[in-house]
């Protein structure tokens, strides 16, 4: 009996007369995609696990985009579009009835906008020209 052998042997042995180890499944992490989780399934059930996941994805994939055709999804959505809008344009309305001195000076004509560059020294120099 060679080495190899032997030690194989003895495993063997030793190996039977343990319980059956747990199975470790590893899943990823959407949000720490390089760090991958591991999951301790009872002996045996990580095949079954991993089958259930692709049964899963795959009724997943008709499902999703099911929900998103259907008559109901679509009369929600018109639902909250409208909504939505209509608070919209009242925010919008609001922000027009404001007086100008109020309002934001970047929303001001562009004749009133403040300038984003430097003055300059008091003299002239270092300004911009004025737009024509």
């Amino acid at each position: 009996m060679g080495k190899h052998s032997f030690v194989r042997s003895f495993l063997e042995e030793r190996a039977a007369a343990q319980p059956t180890p747990d199975d470790w499944c590893y899943v990823a992490r959407f949000d720490d995609p390089v760090r991958p989780r591991a999951l301790r399934v009872p002996p045996g059930r990580a095949l079954a696990l991993k089958t259930d996941i692709a049964r899963l994805v795959d009724e997943l994939k008709l499902a999703i985009p099911a929900a998103f055709e259907s008559e109901d999804y679509r009369n929600r959505r018109k639902t909250l579009e409208t909504r939505f809008g209509e608070r919209g344009e009242k925010a919008f309305a609001e922000v027009e009835k404001r007086p100008a001195s109020t309002a934001s000076p970047w929303c001001a004509p562009p004749s009133h906008r403040p300038r984003p560059y430097p003055r300059g020294r008091g003299d002239g120099a270092g300004r911009l020209p004025e737009a024509a």
